[in-house]
């Protein structure tokens, strides 16, 4: 019999649900949320703030199989908690005069871009984006859903490259053109 204990900080809330007949563990930390399907050969135990997890491997010609199962889901869900505990960050800066953040809630953002018109953008579930002045943070635990997102803002205004406008990320620089004299 396989048995591994999982530490989990007090912020992090996990429960059990059965979907379908199968079952998830849930995994919640303020507006981030992770549903992992339990393998059926692995059970879970919860007690106080530890995950305790077994696994009892009856077929004595498959107990390697079992154990490379059981181990690559304890490394998976050692990951996820990972990525619960520090999601990923990125900052937008909107530099100009006509650049600005108009409006944000929670399911979209609308910005002034220095069109005629503002745009407004949905944002995805699992991602959390607040306003400092000029800044736009987003915040969430899949790294390329995040970054995937801050470039999709990023296009509606890119940088330019003689005036030094546009929406950049928090530490990108470009070097400006010269303008030509006649």
């Amino acid at each position: 019999m396989l048995s591994k204990n999982l530490q989990i900080t007090p912020e992090i809330l996990f429960s059990f649900c059965l979907i379908n007949n199968k079952k998830f563990l849930v995994l919640k930390k303020k507006t981030f949320t992770i549903f992992l399907l339990i393998p059926d050969i692995i059970y879970i135990l919860k007690k106080d703030n530890q995950l305790i997890l077994n696994c009892s491997n009856s077929n004595i010609l498959q107990k390697k199989i079992i154990e490379t199962q059981f181990n690559s889901f304890y490394l998976f869900l050692q990951s996820q908690l990972k990525k619960l505990k520090k999601p990923v960050i990125k900052c937008l800066l909107f530099k100009g005069l006509g650049l600005k953040i108009n409006a944000l809630t929670d399911k979209f953002i609308d910005l002034k871009l220095g069109y005629s018109h503002n745009i407004k953008i949905n944002i995805p579930k699992n991602i959390k984006v607040t306003r400092i002045k000029n800044f736009l943070l987003i915040e969430g635990i899949n790294a390329a859903l995040v970054g995937n997102f801050a470039d999709f803002i990023k296009k509606k205004r890119l940088p330019d490259l003689y005036k030094g406008k546009g929406i950049f990320y928090k530490n990108e620089t470009i070097k400006l053109k010269l303008i030509k004299k006649n």
